[in-house]
């Protein structure tokens, strides 16, 4: 079995591990050192270090504009942990999607997510607390605690000093890390914490109280990941286009294929503006009620399957978001103003 894949992007090279503390590293070839780590799950009181690795596989698309990783591995102590990873790698983006189960069908008794860690003291850190209008910033963060509450930060932006940023958002799954606002007994905890000369996202989604049973179920969660060195992409040029709802309701879906299987010349998204929703239709869940969701997971799958599809008559779809708008300086919405480029 492997022990590690290399995917070079637009001027980044994707690290994956199949063992050690990072699930990937993120680094600049001419800067040599990481700027970004995932790092491993915790379930309940033991740690993926110690896994057995079962599955470690890259997929290339076709055209090259796609690379996945696939990996699985079962932590053997407690009542056995399988820890399944799908990692979907674009130009400038990447979608993590992580699966946990407990294998003898046990409980997961307590979670701690994969530590985002932005390598290197950041000048700048920008982060949007979920139900909240506006992004806190902090200019120079000293060592510390940026951020310690319930709530989980539905995106992290840092920038640093030779203008390289680096973002994490929250897939479409909000509800999920929400999930112990929901569950007697359980509570959540989020941290920005600078330390050691690195920003940590750290992300407790369930802390259980001694009394408290456990659900018997397994959990998946996604991440989105987003880098930019700072250079300015050109104005785009194609047919307009607006979409006003959420971009994982049925209506969008169905309008933006349309739309896009018929034409043969490049499109402009225009005023994408990502949102949270709460609509548990738009996530097949009806009967749920109320399902917190943001659609930023499906502009990235949109703009990747539109490319695919474009591509065969020379053609293209790139996302320009709404001026003033909260997101208006995402780093993943901003590459998605440009056609997804061929990975090698």
């Amino acid at each position: 079995m492997e022990d590690r894949f290399e995917i070079r992007d637009n001027g980044a090279v994707w690290d994956f591990r199949n063992r050690g503390g990072s699930v990937f590293e993120l680094s600049r070839p001419e800067a040599g050192a990481a700027f970004f780590k995932f790092g491993r799950v915790t379930c309940g009181k033991f740690g993926e270090l110690s896994a057995l690795p079962e599955k470690f596989r890259l997929h290339r698309a076709e055209d090259a504009r796609e690379v996945e990783v696939e990996t699985s591995g079962v932590i053997p102590f407690g009542c056995e942990y399988r820890v399944v990873r799908n990692c979907r790698v674009a130009s400038g983006v990447a979608l993590l999607t992580t699966d946990l189960a407990a294998v003898t069908g046990g409980r997961i008794d307590g979670m701690e997510l994969e530590r985002a860690i932005f390598s290197g003291k950041p000048d700048t850190v920008e982060f949007l607390i979920f139900g909240e209008s506006s992004f806190r910033r902090v200019d120079s963060p000293a060592d510390g605690v940026l951020y310690a509450g319930a709530e989980v930060p539905l995106m992290v932006r840092a920038t640093f000093a030779d203008g390289v940023q680096c973002e994490v958002a929250l897939g479409a799954d909000v509800w999920r890390h929400r999930a112990a606002s929901r569950i007697p007994g359980a509570a959540s905890e989020y941290e920005l914490v600078v330390t050691d000369g690195s920003l940590k996202f750290v992300r407790r989604v369930l802390k259980y109280e001694p009394e408290t049973e456990p659900e018997r179920r397994p959990w998946r969660f996604n991440l989105l990941v987003g880098w930019s060195a700072g250079a300015s992409s050109p104005a785009p040029e194609g047919t307009p286009f607006e979409m006003a709802e959420c971009a994982l309701s049925a209506s969008v879906r169905r309008e933006l294929r349309t739309l896009v299987r018929r034409s043969e010349t490049p499109l402009i998204w225009r005023d994408a503006a990502p949102r949270c929703c709460g609509d548990a239709s738009h996530v097949s869940r009806a009967g749920k009620g109320e399902l917190e969701h943001f659609d930023l997971e499906e502009l990235f799958s949109d703009w990747l399957w539109a490319n695919r599809q474009l591509a065969r008559s020379g053609a293209h779809l790139v996302l320009t978001p709404a001026p003033g708008s909260i997101f208006a300086d995402s780093v993943i919405l901003r590459n998605l103003g440009r056609p997804a480029a061929q990975l090698s």
